[in-house]
């Protein structure tokens, strides 16, 4: 009649009187508490000795599913209608391939340009183009992505107001976040970019100054901490990042050259009182377009058992929303939207914003077209195939692995350049489960 699922994480809750588990599942994204016995019951088939309210958590999350139902089928028909027929499309925006650092990791290569109204003007026809082909799409999202897209901030409110007038005349929910090294962020910056929307920041500090210099430096060798911390401490700080329900997510690209500096940048951002407003992102450092960065990264595991200990370290601060746990995915990013698309200062239509302005994809085999040569050209590349693919177990076991409907293959990109980009959940979900717990039972 029924079966358990292949599909679940279960963890201990240590020192309980009664001995209970966490089970989470990663068909629906839900996690819940049951008792040892219960769960035991249910594996051997004893429902009638489970009580209401068990049967219909184990059922709801997907726990308990029927015997003859073949999970993988359902999980990616699941995935072809959640994919067909999406209700939002984003697209990236990258307005300039200019930026003031050089940071030894980053695979760009960029340069001191301009972007053309004709540009702007072109790529917003894209965009419409896209959105009147398939009325599908009531929300439309903008990544602002470099480069330094605050470089072209006067860019990005001409195509801001274009686009948000476009939603408007037509009901169409309008929201995009920014992607930027902070240092151009400051006041008279922000409002401006508030004022046109953007209301979500990921910002990178790689440490304490310590490191930081080291890492995140101009490309005339200067440091860059001391501003960028300034103008994230400042901005957090002001009214308007309450007033307009502002989200900054610092990003650390961690690898073993600087992660003893990881500890003492929370310390920063706790001592400055802000460390409740910003959301933390542990990043392992990468190759990006052959330039071997990840050459000092940790092994997944050692890096998910630290990112552990930094994500405890927050819970002892009181920081409460941790996103700690996955939610489900039928997609592994925008590449398996073939409606989603990036677009690079001149013009040129890709599926991965890792491809502009670098070298690496510096051909005509990574690019889908140009607003400017052909509005409606549509040339899908190779990295479009990627969830077939998976199908095909090209890409080692995600079929196999039962933490796919949350992950969904991850990202294409290092898949297709040999390298492994399992999340980090993967690797420490049970602590994950477990922190979850002690968060929701302190509140």
């Amino acid at each position: 009649m029924f079966k358990i699922s292949k599909y679940i994480v279960e963890t201990e809750i240590p020192h309980q009187n009664n001995s209970l588990k966490i089970i989470f599942s990663t068909r629906t994204g839900g996690s819940f508490v049951i008792s040892d016995v219960a769960f035991e019951r249910a594996k051997a088939g004893n429902y009638s000795k489970l009580s209401d309210e068990e049967i219909m958590a184990l059922t709801t999350n997907k726990i308990l599913i029927l015997k003859d139902e073949n999970e993988i089928e359902s999980i990616l028909a699941y995935n072809l209608g959640n994919n067909q027929k999406p209700s939002e499309i984003s697209f990236t925006i990258q307005p300039t391939a200019n930026c003031q650092l050089g940071c030894f990791y980053c695979g760009q290569e960029h340069r001191i340009d301009k972007i053309s109204d004709n540009v702007i003007d072109k790529t917003v026809e894209r965009i419409q183009y896209v959105l009147d082909a398939n009325h599908n799409y009531r929300h439309l999202h903008i990544t602002w992505y470099g480069g330094e897209p605050l470089i072209a901030s006067a860019a990005i409110e001409k195509y801001s107001n274009k686009l948000i007038r476009y939603c408007n005349d037509n009901n169409i929910l309008y929201s995009s976040d920014i992607i930027t090294n902070g240092l151009l962020l400051k006041e008279p910056i922000y409002r401006r970019m508030l004022a046109i929307g953007i209301t979500s920041y990921q910002i990178t500090l790689d440490g304490t100054k310590e490191t930081h210099d080291k890492r995140r430096i101009t490309k005339g060798g200067d440091g860059t901490f001391d501003l960028i911390f300034r103008n994230v401490v400042n901005f957090v700080k002001s009214d308007e990042y309450k007033k307009h329900n502002v989200s900054i997510g610092l990003r650390i690209n961690i690898d073993k050259t600087m992660v003893d500096e990881v500890d003492r940048l929370i310390d920063m951002v706790y001592d400055a009182g802000i460390v409740k407003d910003v959301h933390f992102s542990f990043a392992p450092v990468f190759d990006w377009g052959g330039n071997n960065a990840d050459e000092n990264s940790f092994s997944h595991s050692d890096f998910a058992e630290l990112e552990m200990n930094w994500l405890f370290k927050l819970h002892t601060m009181g920081v409460k929303e941790l996103s700690l746990l996955p939610n489900v995915k039928s997609m592994s990013c925008m590449v398996d939207n073939i409606d989603s698309e990036v677009f690079d200062a001149d013009g040129n239509i890709m599926a991965c914003y890792e491809y502009t302005y670098t070298p690496a994809y510096n051909d005509e085999s990574f690019i889908e077209g140009n607003v400017i040569r052909n509005i409606e050209h549509k040339k899908g590349t190779s990295i479009r195939n990627f969830q077939n693919e998976i199908l095909k177990k090209t890409y080692s076991y995600c079929l196999d692995c039962k933490f796919y409907p949350v992950c969904a293959g991850e990202c294409p990109k290092q898949w297709m350049n040999g390298k492994i980009p399992c999340p980090s959940f993967k690797f420490n979900m049970e602590d994950r489960l477990l922190l979850q717990y002690l968060s929701h039972k302190n509140q």
